[in-house]
């Protein structure tokens, strides 16, 4: 709850209570118990009517950019076969990272936080990946190439985990479906 919540949530009961105690002065109890009754009801449904709005509006939200959420995923998941394809090839690479670098920066706020965090490092990955081929080889390059490598080919299964569609087999039932129907030929 935010401060002005909070704020208008006190100036209600202040105002509430004002109002039972100058009704205790002139009203009998039975009047003034009934009216607490009238006030806390009247509370506790603004209260209910504020907390379901409130959800509303956040779902409302997260439906409104969930189009644009997977066509940005669906495009990162393009990006990312663009450097796996371009990776190894030093030429190729650069133009590859910088167009990646640029496509991130307009559309990494619809990507979740792990895939942002992935792709971006994916791009680094991909970038030094043709500078640790290059001289003499030792242990401790082998050891960055190998992480490079993994960290290109590991965004692929996070951009697709962030997505988080439910499988269509699993909603419509057409495995179960299927499998009844092979035990009955």
């Amino acid at each position: 709850m935010c401060k002005r919540e909070r704020v208008y949530w006190v100036l209600g009961i202040l105002i509430s209570a004002t109002v039972v105690f100058l009704i205790m002065k002139q009203v009998d109890s039975d009047a003034v118990v009934g009216f607490l009754g009238v006030l806390i009801g009247a509370g506790v449904s603004s209260a209910t009517s504020f907390l379901l709005a409130n959800r509303s509006y956040r779902q409302q939200l997260a439906m409104a950019a969930l189009d644009r959420r997977l066509a940005v995923h669906q495009q990162a998941y393009i990006k990312w076969m663009e450097i796996i394809e371009s990776y190894r090839d030093k030429e190729k690479v650069y133009k590859v990272v910088k167009n990646a670098n640029a496509w991130w920066r307009q559309n990494c706020l619809y990507l979740d936080a792990q895939s942002r965090i992935a792709f971006k490092k994916c791009i680094g990955a991909a970038e030094l990946y043709p500078e640790l081929n290059v001289g003499p080889d030792d242990p401790e390059k082998r050891k960055k190439i190998k992480e490079c490598n993994e960290t290109i080919w590991e965004t692929g299964r996070i951009i697709v985990q962030g997505v988080a569609l439910p499988n269509l087999e699993d909603e419509t039932g057409l495995k179960e479906k299927e499998r009844k129907n092979d035990g009955n030929s």
